[in-house]
């Protein structure tokens, strides 16, 4: 059996971005209940614990129980009060009513993919290190980013680079990963026919844009975010906040649609004769433009640089 690298990165400091927005939005939030939707490392939910404390009953959920395990050790150290549930953010809602709780205080989504996923070779995640090409996030997807290379044909894959992955050049990279004469299992293998098509020069922008697309199908990710945060919105009580800290312009454009409809606002195609979308006013957003981070943050945090955070606040 093949051995990948053992060293990750991913035991580094991870720094959580716009933490301090984000602490900071909390404090006109009523007490009750805080959701970190994507806990991660559990860097947001430190830092939310230090500033309001008993304010809020913590909940982290994450799919990656691995991440899960070793952040609940890390918090348990820190005398943080938490419960982690290995599950889906699409899966908050269902959890909650399970557990009688109807109204929450406050959410955060950091959505995109942590640094101990990308940093971990065995994860497929990295066009910079050699590994299996998986992507998946806790294992349970019903095909792993080898599988759709192998089994879409070439007009699939065009459809899919250009959809989740906005990548230009989409039509020659499918047709040159098709035509490669071995079974690409391997990021190492897919970095290579990427690199040869477009050169050393565009290859980071490339392989980023590739490798997203994959990651996004394989973990269906754009489906779960809409079914989160479109059963979410309802429980929030009056006077709480909705935060999503996205990373490139589908998962933000498709947020921005749904806080856009929940704020009253159609979101139907122009050439509609009705409105047909299921729009309802129960929250307002909190600032016209999405925050980013500053300067400052991202010359210490370089995973910031491309982040946007939007707020809604549940109305009476």
């Amino acid at each position: 059996m093949r051995r990948w690298p053992e060293r990750s990165l991913s035991d580094e400091i991870h720094l959580p971005v716009l933490a301090d927005k984000v602490v900071e939005q909390l404090s006109s939030c009523p007490d009750g209940f805080f959701i970190d939707a994507t806990v991660g490392a559990g860097g947001h939910l430190k830092a939310v614990s230090k500033a309001h404390g008993k304010r809020f009953r913590y909940f982290g959920f994450d799919l990656d129980n691995s991440v899960l395990q070793r952040t609940e050790n890390h918090l348990t150290q820190m005398g943080i009060e938490v419960e982690l549930i290995n599950s889906n953010f699409s899966n908050v809602t269902d959890f909650l009513q399970g557990r009688g709780i109807s109204t929450i205080s406050a959410i955060l989504y950091d959505l995109g993919i942590g640094s101990f996923q990308i940093d971990d070779p065995k994860r497929g995640f990295s066009y910079l290190q050699d590994g299996p090409l998986s992507m998946s996030f806790d294992g349970s997807s019903a095909s792993t980013a080898a599988d759709i290379i192998e089994s879409r044909s070439e007009k699939e894959l065009v459809d899919l680079f250009r959809t989740y992955g906005e990548e230009p050049k989409a039509k020659i990279l499918a047709r040159t990963i098709k035509n490669n004469p071995e079974r690409i299992t391997t990021t190492g293998q897919l970095a290579d026919i990427l690199r040869s098509v477009v050169g050393d020069r565009r290859f980071i922008k490339t392989a980023s844009r590739i490798f997203q697309a994959l990651r996004i199908k394989v973990n269906d990710e754009l489906a779960h975010i809409e079914k989160g945060l479109e059963s979410i919105l309802p429980l929030m009580a009056t006077g709480g906040k909705a935060m999503v800290i996205s990373y490139h312009s589908l998962e933000d454009g498709l947020v921005k649609r749904i806080f856009k409809k929940f704020s009253g606002k159609c979101v139907c195609p122009p050439k509609m004769p009705e409105c047909r979308c299921g729009t309802v006013k129960l929250v307002r957003p909190v600032f016209t433009k999405p925050l980013i981070p500053d300067a400052k943050e991202i010359a210490v945090n370089r995973r910031a640089r491309s982040a946007k955070m939007r707020i809604v606040e549940k109305i009476g």
